[in-house]
């Protein structure tokens, strides 16, 4: 998830936890700073900009790293609050379920979290909610404003933070079962259409869980999409159709790099060529042409591709295509924007 978000989500488990000892307001810093932590292997750099893509989420991320880090990060928060020092246990708790619930919240959107690293090194992801929803975030930013402004824990913070806590796991709880509702209406329009699909995801589309894209590979090689809206009468929508790349795969010499992203995405990525470029994209995120990670590996060289420096290529965030969700939540017939 975001920052934002993060932080706050942190800063209410904290407070729920250590609150009534250190008090609304440090209770929140506290958590605040504890929930952004695992987000710091960010400033790891990789020679390859494909490893810094799917390395993060990484260890820092990982259960097993947060239950030991937890009681040296507790130590050192009893040593700057002694008050803390006699609920030990209760502050290495909160410590711990500050770090967990970040990398919990973040198996919940479409990027892979390796949760269960180092025994189980496969990234998870939900896809059930977008990395911004603000409906999920405003609870626990009310709660955590309102406690920035009194120094002094009673009842109120108790169940304003418990509240916030419950509604915004509600919220989550639905993104799981609106994505099932969605997945289902998605594969009976890729049966009726005669699709026969090897792997497929559906996610919601930005800030909301009314609008979902579900991302379909077809025996041959085909990647297609569908939008969809809750409030569609029955499963329907456009289905996009384009190429996976296989023929410029096979072109390559070195297919390492489609290979890390081919098991990083579970199998949902796409090559292209632009301008003589062949670009390498995370499907899962973006909207067709345009993704958040798109890779230039090579130059086409007649029959061949001669490979090249891999870089990232910036991405365009396409201001239409915000309007374009809000029309496809009533307009079935609706194709996403090119």
């Amino acid at each position: 998830m975001d920052s934002l978000t993060q932080f706050v989500l942190g800063s209410a488990v904290t407070a729920a936890v250590i609150g009534p000892v250190v008090g609304p307001r440090r209770a929140v810093l506290i958590g605040g700073v504890l929930g952004t932590l695992p987000d710091l292997d960010v400033f790891i750099r990789y020679d390859d900009p494909i490893d810094s893509y799917i390395e993060h989420r990484g260890p820092s991320h990982a259960f097993l790293v947060h239950t030991l880090v937890a009681p040296v990060l507790g130590e050192l928060l009893i040593r700057l609050d002694r008050r803390l020092g006699d609920i030990r246990l209760r502050t290495w708790l909160a410590v711990w379920l500050t770090l967990v619930t970040h990398a919990i919240i973040d198996a919940m959107t479409t990027y892979g979290t390796r949760l269960f690293w180092p025994f189980f090194d496969e990234p998870v992801s939900v896809a059930s909610i977008f990395i911004i929803d603000p409906l999920y975030t405003l609870p626990l930013l009310v709660a955590v404003m309102l406690a920035l402004f009194r120094g002094i824990w009673s009842a109120f913070f108790r169940r304003i933070f418990t509240t916030a806590l419950v509604v915004s796991s509600l919220y989550m709880g639905w993104s799981v079962v609106a994505q099932q509702i969605m997945a289902r209406d998605a594969a009976a329009v890729f049966a009726a259409a005669g699709e026969d699909i090897v792997v497929s995801e559906t996610q919601p589309l930005p800030f909301n869980t009314l609008v979902w894209r579900t991302i379909a590979i077809t025996t041959g090689g085909e990647v297609l999409t569908l939008a969809g809206s809750l409030l569609d009468p029955e499963p329907a929508g456009v289905i996009q159709r384009f190429t996976q790349g296989g023929t410029l795969r096979a072109m390559l010499p070195d297919s390492v790099a489609i290979g890390k992203v081919d098991h990083f995405t579970s199998g949902l990525y796409a090559l292209r060529e632009q301008d003589g470029v062949v670009l390498l994209s995370d499907l899962r995120m973006g909207l067709h042409p345009d993704y958040v990670f798109t890779f230039a590996l090579g130059r086409r060289n007649g029959d061949g591709v001669m490979p090249e420096v891999i870089t990232r290529l910036p991405s365009d965030r396409r201001l239409k295509d915000a309007a374009w969700i809000w029309q496809r939540l009533t307009d079935p017939t609706l194709a996403p924007p090119q």
